[in-house]
């Protein structure tokens, strides 16, 4: 039974596992769920899988560590190159794989939680706390993968479907983009929770649900993988998914350990408000990013905001950012206010923070 807390350092560790962890949560009492010739590792080293193919498949991930880290872990047994850092599903918890990013936000979400999460009957602290979830999620998995195409493609073909029909079939499965019901690149979200208003209490539901929706993108990738050569046409119509926001993708090169909002999103605000109105550099941006939402530690010398119309309208931009895309967090003002009164000349967290309850 693995008894780790989940905190920040747990969190570090899933974002930077090497290929494969195990997590030895519950004793498996079935067969392996994904035999060893279908699993992604295999196939990728078994395989040669096309770029395009490949550069969809890493998209959920390719901005969980930055260079900086990476440059520091190189070289260790496990891992040898980039994408080593960058698996999709580099987590089993008994015989289930999990989806690195969609893992980290459900965690994240929990470590942030101003409220009891409860998974059966206890209180949610240690990883063994997820215990029935996790049960869940394993029988979701197994039936996602099993019936990938009993539930998701047969269905759909014509009576008398050619062999291009599946194909296509098998590749708008992995590429339709629902957000946020069905979106490989972005699939991360919160546990589902049922509410107890009397005890301020929130159960975590949804575990075989989750579990169904991994298990169906497993078996996807995994068909697409052992039939790659037959899927490459697909995949170079597939616009290359790196500027969305209208932001260099590259640019983009820290990770949030602050809260849980999007990576892509925490950029795209403060590059709105504070780059193009020309009170940072992209550079100082980059700056702050990291030793804000990823260090968590303010720095030695305070970064300075140039071309400040006000200090009123400064402020404003940081609490839109508390209000707006982190959903203003209940009794978190002070923590979100810190954000400019801790790391920028001028301000104070209190000042700050007195503003927020204006």
């Amino acid at each position: 039974m693995d008894f780790r807390k989940i905190d920040k350092n747990f969190i570090r560790e899933i974002r930077l596992t090497p290929p494969i962890m195990n997590y030895s949560i519950f004793k498996i009492d079935t067969k392996e769920i994904v035999p060893k010739e279908l699993t992604h590792r295999y196939l990728k080293e078994n395989y040669k899988i096309d770029e395009k193919i490949l550069e969809y498949y890493y998209a959920p991930t390719q901005f969980l560590n930055n260079d900086i880290e990476y440059n520091k872990i190189i070289g260790n047994d496990t891992i040898t190159t980039k994408t080593d850092l960058l698996e999709p599903y580099s987590v089993i918890i008994g015989n289930a794989y999990y989806s690195r990013t969609d893992l980290l936000t459900k965690l994240k979400t929990s470590l942030s939680s101003n409220y009891d999460l409860i998974c059966g009957d206890k209180r949610v602290e240690y990883l063994s706390d997820l215990l029935p979830y996790f049960k869940e999620y394993s029988k979701g998995f197994e039936h996602g993968f099993n019936e990938f195409d009993n539930d998701q493609v047969k269905p759909f073909l014509t009576m008398f479907p050619e062999k291009n029909d599946y194909l296509n079939k098998v590749f708008d499965f992995v590429t339709k983009r629902i957000f946020p019901k069905h979106d490989w690149v972005n699939i991360t979200r919160g546990f589902k929770m049922k509410s107890n208003f009397e005890t301020s209490k929130y159960i975590i539901t949804g575990g075989f649900e989750d579990g169904k929706t991994q298990g169906y993108f497993y078996r996807a990738w995994s068909i697409i993988f052992s039939s790659n050569n037959l899927f490459v046409p697909l995949f170079q119509q597939v616009k290359t998914i790196n500027n969305e926001n209208g932001i260099e993708q590259n640019k983009i090169n820290f990770t949030n350990n602050f809260d849980s909002v999007d990576e892509n999103e925490i950029y795209r605000y403060f590059y709105d408000e504070l780059v193009k109105k020309k009170m940072l550099t992209e550079a100082e941006l980059n700056e702050f990013l990291i030793s804000a939402f990823q260090e968590n530690t303010p720095p030695k010398k305070r970064f300075k905001l140039k071309n400040v119309p006000t200090k009123g309208k400064v402020i404003s931009i940081f609490y839109k950012y508390f209000k707006d895309e982190a959903q203003r967090p209940h009794g978190k003002q002070e923590q979100y206010a810190s954000l400019l009164g801790e790391y920028f000349e001028g301000y104070k967290t209190s000042t700050v923070k007195t503003n927020f309850s204006k």
